[in-house]
């Protein structure tokens, strides 16, 4: 399984660019005066939903990547088998040469 590069690089300005707005949202509404308390909840509400949207994202970008880890981490391992059978096979084959 290949390392979804792309898809990764893509997501990452939407995630910086979220998680901007949420900051900039939350010191702009701070600033703002007294609101009701039923519209200051409600915001409350709406800034949370996004977080959880955000950390769901994140969370499954992390996933994609720990599986495509584990995805390599198996083919080196076979690299690897495959590199020392050809080595020794090519000490063998000098061996016999020389012989």
């Amino acid at each position: 399984m290949a390392i979804p590069w792309f898809q990764i690089v893509k997501l990452v300005p939407e995630i910086v660019s979220l998680s901007k707005q949420l900051l900039q949202q939350t010191r702009t509404d701070q600033s703002s005066g007294a609101k009701p308390l039923e519209d200051r909840v409600a915001e409350l509400e709406l800034n949370e939903r996004r977080q959880a949207e955000l950390v769901a994202s994140m969370a499954q970008q992390l996933a994609a990547m720990a599986d495509a880890l584990t995805a390599l981490r198996k083919q080196f391992a076979a690299f690897r088998l495959i590199s020392i059978i050809s080595l020794l096979s090519a000490i063998g084959a000098i061996i016999l040469a020389l012989a």
